[in-house]
């Protein structure tokens, strides 16, 4: 007898299918968090853990006998002895072996319990909406998104100046307008423009490095110029001012203005007379193809003018906003492909190093935005714009990580927990508890005879590039109210991303298996051997033609930057490889246990992930109990051996095991919430066959119809995804219909 979750007669118990030769699936999905009770009447809310000390009434202890067997080739990187990088090769890893030996063929592949517990209690947070174990920083930072260029127009230049009534407090000044006096027009824009090479000039007639130029005091002779452009037919025109002399502000400017430099469609509007202004230089550096200015911040106006400044108190979630935005910035770019990274970002965004002078701090320019009463503030243009809070407040109280010991959550008093605020150290609340299971160390069954379980490539095999996970997504993280994705086609805007009200995060992330390249699979041997192939050559796997997706785009003539972000492998896990541990469980109730072994009793074909490279495929095992090996007892039978010195009583045997999987079930099943957890549960354990699974990319000009091969522009499809008529968000799983999304056209 083995011990199984019950059959659903909705849900096939296997992979749903997918369908349409222009559709993918995006390789991570989410589980739902809806809230969780107050109470804890079903053992699935918060409580104090029982303890160690007994065996507590009602509870169950003993050994779950585990093997894990690769579906797919596992990743399991030897970071320490990794090869670092050069010009010509990206950064290569192999195999984390048991002892000194290596890359010998010989030597058994290290699977740690860590790992494993890692694993399982990610699957354990989800089937029983625990609470969140970690939140990273960067979830706690607000985001960021770029801008549309049409909110630039509505930009002021500001400065970040001490706060006269609060000590220690910070406020911005910023210029509302600037115009001549009686100006009847639309008002000008208020940031002048400084000639990047007046701005060298000056640069080098006061000994300052161009770098340096950001944030100096000068004065400056203005100008008024007119711009006009035709588009559709019709003229449109904005007036704007430009910088014709420059002077620090200790120093001597000309008293007569010399004429500005003006491009092929600005006139310069004679009848307005120069301006003697004094500020700041905006100065970000960056020299896109095309850029010919900065900007200049006025603070003060010597002559007939009409200006109007305003101020602004700011706080900490402002200086958090701002700190959030450079961060995005730096994120961005890190793993941008050569093409778009030498473009030369601003120096808030090229490096830590340069971006550190962006730093929140009396004296730094930057720009103001207003809407709906608010303040927002973006060290460029046509920049970055913050979501009102970060992607972490989308998540409810109830399903944060917890800080009082006395009340943890399922996965918290099975799998362990440590306190991760910095509050107060209450010793009565606690720091860490150690939890109710532990993962003995794993060992791997022997290969076929002559087969050995490590495989080795020589060259390395050059992975596709894996990405760093993107909150700022939003349309792909975030949600409404009840994590569910938008309609799609709305248009790009902070509000519909993460705010205070009416949306959610979507939930606990989890990557998608690859189930039609499963050990044994047609085609699935040709499909995991990369010897002789490139990420564009092509294998029949069961119904479908299908690139091999793992496999990296070798970088063209002058990429080699692209070596920094890439990796290479030099071994790996063959599939079908069998792993062993022992789950060592003490006092877990009912409920807990249940959980437990409902993941292991999942049906043949679910998996879960582990090691490196799930985006890709990689990683892919069945997670299964020894069922005749089990041996769990009841908290009652071993007290009673303990009071009469008695034989170890008999442990549970399999169809009480099935009663408590059973149990569980039906506590899934019996409420709406917790009935979509199992079910988009179900659905990623499973997969889905009949697309390809991958990161978006987008179909290259000439090519209308089918599926695009692995490409190294990733963003292509974020930019085209922008376009009107498209905006998707990523679909759910949980539902009857596939969660595919289209290849979109360059």
């Amino acid at each position: 007898m083995t011990v199984q979750i019950p059959r659903d007669d909705v849900r096939p118990h296997g992979p749903r299918r997918a369908s349409g030769n222009d559709q993918f699936i995006n390789p991570y999905n989410f589980v739902s968090t809806p809230g969780r009770p107050k109470g804890n009447s079903d053992g699935l809310g918060n409580a104090m853990p029982v303890g160690h000390a007994t065996f507590a009434p009602g509870t169950y202890t003993g050994t779950i006998p585990v093997t894990i067997t690769t579906r797919t080739t596992l990743l399991l990187p030897d970071q320490a002895y990794a090869t670092p990088a050069d010009e010509n090769n990206p950064r290569s890893v192999g195999t984390r072996t048991r002892g000194l030996l290596g890359d010998a063929p010989t030597a058994a592949p290290l699977l740690m319990g860590s790992s494993v517990k890692g694993m399982l209690r990610a699957a354990y947070e989800a089937i029983t909406n625990s609470t969140v174990g970690v939140v990273s920083d960067s979830h706690s930072r607000p985001g960021s998104i770029r801008m549309k260029p049409r909110e630039a127009l509505d930009l002021c230049p500001g400065l970040i100046e001490d706060d006269p009534v609060n000590s220690g407090g910070h406020r911005v000044r910023y210029l509302e307008y600037l115009r001549p006096a009686n100006w009847r027009g639309t008002n000008p824009l208020p940031a002048p423009h400084v000639p990047i090479n007046r701005g060298n000039r000056f640069a080098a007639s006061n000994g300052i490095a161009p770098a340096d130029l950001d944030m100096c005091a000068v004065q400056a002779w203005i100008h008024l110029l007119r711009h006009e452009v035709h588009r559709n037919g019709a003229p449109q025109v904005y007036h704007f001012w430009r910088v014709s002399d420059l002077a620090s502000a200790a120093g001597n400017l000309p008293a007569k203005p010399s004429v500005p430099t003006v491009g092929g469609r600005d006139t310069i509007v004679k009848e307005i007379a120069p301006l003697r202004v004094h500020g700041r230089l905006h100065w970000t550096g960056a020299p896109f193809a095309g850029k010919h200015d900065e900007r200049l911040v006025v603070t003060h106006v010597d002559g007939p003018a009409e200006s109007n400044w305003d101020t602004i108190t700011v706080d900490d979630a402002d200086r958090a906003r701002w700190d959030g935005i450079i961060k995005s910035y730096l994120d961005a770019h890190r793993s941008e492909v050569p093409a778009v990274r030498n473009a030369n970002y601003g120096t808030y965004a090229s490096s830590d190093v340069t971006a550190q002078g962006w730093a929140w701090c009396p004296g730094r320019t930057l720009y103001v935005g207003r809407e709906d009463g608010s303040a927002w503030f973006t060290p460029a243009m046509i920049g970055r714009r913050a979501f009102s809070v970060a992607a972490a407040s989308q998540i409810p109280n109830r399903n944060r990580p917890t800080s009082d010991q006395a009340a943890l959550s399922p996965a918290d008093r099975v799998f362990g927990w440590v306190k991760q605020d910095e509050g107060g150290d209450d010793e009565r609340r606690g720091r860490a508890y150690r939890g109710q299971l532990r993962v003995s160390a794993p060992t791997v069954d022997p290969g076929p005879e002559g087969i050995p379980i490590i495989e080795h490539f020589v060259p390395g095999i050059r992975l596709g590039i894996l990405n760093s996970p993107k909150p700022t997504q939003y349309r792909f993280y975030g949600g409404d109210e009840n994590q569910h994705p938008r309609a799609n086609g709305t248009e790009r805007n902070v509000a519909e991303g993460y705010s205070k009200k009416n949306s959610r995060l979507r939930g606990r992330k989890f990557y998608l298996p690859q189930p039609e390249t499963f050990f044994g699979k047609p085609g699935a041997s040709e499909y995991w051997d990369p010897r002789g192939q490139s990420a564009v050559s092509t294998v029949q796997v069961g119904e479908v033609t299908r690139y091999r997706e793992y496999l990296g785009i070798a970088p063209g003539p002058g990429e080699n930057q692209f070596n920094s972000v890439a990796l290479a492998v030099r071994s790996s896990v063959r599939p079908n490889a069998t792993f062993r541990t022992t789950l060592f469980v003490e006092n877990l109730s009912a409920v807990e246990l249940g959980a437990l072994l409902w993941l292991l009793a999942l049906p043949d074909e679910a998996v879960m992930t582990m090691g490196l490279g799930k985006p890709l495929g990689f990683g892919a095992v069945r997670v299964t109990a020894e069922w005749e090996k089990v041996e769990l007892f009841e908290a009652s039978n071993l007290t009673e051996r303990y009071r009469s010195l008695s034989t170890t009583p008999d442990p549970c045997d399999e169809a009480a095991l099935q009663r408590l999987v059973n149990k569980y079930d039906a506590t899934l099943r019996g409420r709406a919430d917790l009935a979509r957890i199992r079910n988009e549960f179900l659905d990623i354990a499973f997969g889905y066959v009949g697309v390809p699974v991958h990161y978006p990319r987008h179909r290259p000009p000439g090519q209308r119809h089918g599926r695009s091969a692995p490409q190294s522009e990733l963003f292509k499809w974020w930019v085209a995804n922008e376009q009107q008529g498209e905006r998707h968000w990523l679909p759910e799983v949980g539902t009857a219909v596939a969660p595919t999304l289209p290849y979109l056209d360059e």
